[in-house]
C-alpha cells in the first residue's frame, strides 16, 4: 500500500493511503470516464478525495484506465518528463510523460494540479485491478521542460513537423477534466 504525507493548514501533517479514498468520488470518476470517448484524467482537490477535512488546496491527478492492469505501467518510475505528442486532429501538444515514458499526460491537466507549487504531482492511478495513490517529483526543471514543450507545440505552423511519431504503446491522456467543489464528506457504505 502507498501512502503520502497531506499538509494540513496549520502545518501538521497527516499519512493517507488508498484506504483513505473518497470511494463515492472515485465512483463518480470512474462511471464519468466510461463514458468518454477517450481516456481522461481528473484534477480534484486532495482534501474530498481522501476526506481530510482542513487539508491545505493541493490538487491530485486522477487517472483512470478501466480496461488497464496495474502490472501493465510502470508507475513506480519517479523520473517525469516532456514531449511533444500529435493528437488525432493533427494538432500538437506538450504532454507530461509518466510510467516510464508509457502515459503522456496533457500539459492543461498538469498545469490545473499546480504541481510546482508542492514539489509533487500527486496522482491517483485507478486501474481496473488496483487503486495506487503516488507522488512524482516535480521541480523548476521539470516546469520548464513542461514549458518548453508547451511553446514547440503552439509554435507549429505545421503541427505534424517535428513531432515524434504516436507510438502505440503509449496511453495519451489528452481530455481532462477539473472537479470543484466536491464533498468532503464521504457516505457511509
Amino acid at each position: 500500500m502507498n501512502s503520502i504525507r497531506v499538509t494540513i493548514e496549520n502545518q501538521d501533517s497527516q499519512v493517507c493511503t488508498e484506504d483513505d479514498l473518497n470511494p463515492d468520488l472515485v465512483e463518480v470518476m470512474q462511471r464519468h470516464a466510461e463514458e468518454q470517448p477517450a481516456h481522461a484524467t481528473y484534477v480534484v482537490e486532495l482534501a474530498p478525495l481522501l476526506g481530510v477535512a482542513s487539508a491545505i488546496q493541493e490538487k491530485c491527478l486522477v487517472i483512470v484506465l478501466p480496461e488497464t492492469s496495474s502490472q501493465d505501467i510502470p508507475y513506480l518510475c519517479a523520473p517525469v518528463g516532456a514531449e511533444v505528442r500529435a493528437m488525432s486532429d493533427g494538432q500538437s501538444t506538450a504532454c507530461l510523460m509518466l510510467a516510464d515514458g508509457n502515459v503522456a499526460v496533457s500539459e492543461r491537466a498538469v498545469s490545473a494540479a499546480h504541481p510546482l507549487e508542492f514539489s509533487r504531482l500527486v496522482t491517483l492511478w485507478l486501474f481496473k485491478d488496483r487503486r495506487i495513490l503516488r507522488e512524482y517529483p516535480y521541480t523548476p526543471e521539470t516546469d520548464d521542460d513542461l514549458w518548453v514543450a508547451t511553446q514547440i507545440a503552439q509554435s507549429h505552423e505545421n503541427p505534424l513537423d517535428d513531432v515524434p511519431p504516436n507510438s502505440s504503446h503509449i496511453i495519451e491522456l489528452f481530455d481532462n477534466f477539473v472537479m470543484q467543489d466536491a464533498p468532503i464528506e464521504r457516505t457511509a457504505a
